[in-house]
């Protein structure tokens, strides 16, 4: 396996850990705030749309949109600000971009690496903004709002730390909801089917 192959594969293992991480508080945040199962699971597929709508779009990075549409900056877990790297931020690589494109190949694929494995700090973030924005936009919710569903989250954050196996297990346990992560996707098992209440 090459550098390039290999960044990739950790990169995409960081990804699953960070959408299990962020999902699964985030199930558990919104059943603590009184959300029942149904509700749960169009949100998370509404999270989940946001998501891939939203990396699609090369223009911006997830966490650059939250920040512009919300007014909250989601930072990774050292306390970073996308403000500061050039490949979330739209107008730093806007200038840098001319210079990489004159770059010869092998300085690019050594660029390539580079961002890969700077990226793993940043899939947390990734999903949190993602989900910040299905409040947003889905939800409708004030900012007000989003500041007290991300208090529950970090108490969540705290009370579980990165525990996937039990995460899981107690999203089980207080929503009936079971999931299981497939290398690329959760999969929700016996989806309900009705109105949400």
């Amino acid at each position: 396996m090459d550098a390039l192959q290999k960044a990739n594969k950790e990169l995409d293992e960081a990804s699953g850990i960070a959408m299990q991480l962020g999902f699964y508080r985030t199930i558990l945040a919104l059943s603590r705030l009184g959300w029942k199962r149904l509700r749960i699971e169009r949100f998370i597929d509404k999270a989940g749309e946001v998501y891939q709508e939203c990396r699609n779009d090369e223009g911006k990075s997830l966490i650059q949109m939250c920040d512009e549409e919300t007014g909250i900056e989601v930072r990774n877990d050292a306390g970073e600000s996308y403000l500061d790297t050039t490949y979330l931020n739209q107008a730093k690589w806007k200038q840098d971009k001319a210079r990489f494109d004159k770059m010869p190949y092998a300085m690019q694929r050594a660029y390539y690496i580079s961002v890969r494995q700077h990226m793993k700090k940043w899939m947390y973030a990734q999903i949190m903004a993602s989900i910040i924005l299905a409040l947003y936009r889905k939800e409708r919710w004030s900012f007000e709002r989003i500041r007290k569903f991300l208090s529950v989250h970090d108490e969540i954050k705290i009370e579980f730390a990165n525990d996937i196996p039990k995460l899981n297990e107690t999203v089980f346990n207080e929503t009936t909801m079971k999931y299981i992560y497939n290398g690329e996707d959760l999969i929700l098992l016996d989806k309900q089917k009705g109105i949400t209440a």
